[in-house]
């Protein structure tokens, strides 16, 4: 069937100023400056989801360049309220330019529901002079994440209860333990996990935290304090190894970066005791 994508490509060619998406291709691409024969990394990011071959089909204007490696390919999805709303399909490639002055880098032509999607012109310039020095572009990250919370005064900072955790409380003299766990929408939008709320992010907590396990759970409570929003279950469970139930209270907080997992939990016939001062830990979250 090689002949069909020749007359698709001939489309391309023949129709391409005619038939433009809006939704042109975005290039990304780790240098502007670059040493003959040295490979450049370029990223093309399209704002759609592939779901027939022929859709697939591409075609690489090269121009002053040699393909190296490629296309390497990723795909994710951002949803909300269990429904996809936007997609991205991205190809990396490495490149290695064989001509010395302003190059435009190589194009992107893709097919799709019958319209042409390319990338734009980009240029990089290209030397043959080792004095000259050629650096990569930098984007400044943070490391770490910094928040803060209040506990109860009986209560006091441990550790070893859980290794995701960013920070562990206990009271030993009264069995009470909790953690906090926290992921940053940063990161789970690199992991290709996008929330479009603190409602989607909870929808499967409570079954993944507890997995097999028989347990009982309230029905969750979504509310907003200021500019952070909450959502708070209860959760008993029956520990077989130590032969004792537990009380559980889960609680997440969303704010603008990042939601916050806590975790607190004591012998059920102290509920009512704890729960209060489990609440007031989770509405204390600042970052």
């Amino acid at each position: 069937m090689k002949y069909q994508k020749l007359l698709l490509f001939f489309f391309f060619i023949t129709f391409c100023t005619n038939n433009l998406s809006a939704q042109e291709i975005k290039i990304k691409f780790d240098r502007s400056t670059c040493q003959l024969n040295e490979n450049i990394y370029v990223r093309y990011e399209i704002p759609v989801e592939f779901k027939y071959k022929r859709d697939s089909i591409q075609k690489l204007d090269l121009n002053q360049f040699d393909k190296i490696g490629g296309p390497a390919n990723t795909y994710s999805a951002t949803t909300k309220d269990k429904t996809v709303t936007s997609y991205q399909t991205a190809f990396s490639y490495s490149f290695k330019a064989i001509t010395l002055g302003k190059q435009k880098l190589p194009q992107l032509f893709v097919l799709y529901k019958g319209q042409i999607l390319k990338s734009p012109e980009t240029y990089v310039t290209v030397v043959n002079d080792p004095s000259v020095k050629v650096e990569s572009k930098f984007k400044e990250y943070i490391g770490g994440h910094l928040f803060h919370i209040s506990l109860p005064f009986y209560m006091r900072k441990t550790s070893g209860i859980n290794s995701y955790s960013a920070i562990e409380y206990t009271s030993i003299e009264n069995n009470v333990f909790g953690s906090v766990i926290y992921e940053t929408k940063e990161n789970l939008a690199l992991s290709g996990e996008t929330y479009s709320s603190i409602n989607d992010f909870c929808k499967s907590l409570v079954d993944d935290f507890f997995e097999q396990q028989e347990k009982e759970a309230s029905k969750p409570v979504y509310f907003t304090k200021g500019l952070i929003n909450f959502m708070e279950t209860d959760v008993s469970y029956y520990d077989k190894e130590r032969k004792q139930k537990f009380y559980y209270f889960i609680g997440v907080a969303e704010t603008k970066t990042t939601f916050y997992t806590f975790i607190s939990w004591v012998p059920i016939e102290r509920k009512n005791t704890f729960k209060a001062d489990f609440q007031q830990i989770l509405y204390s979250i600042k970052d």
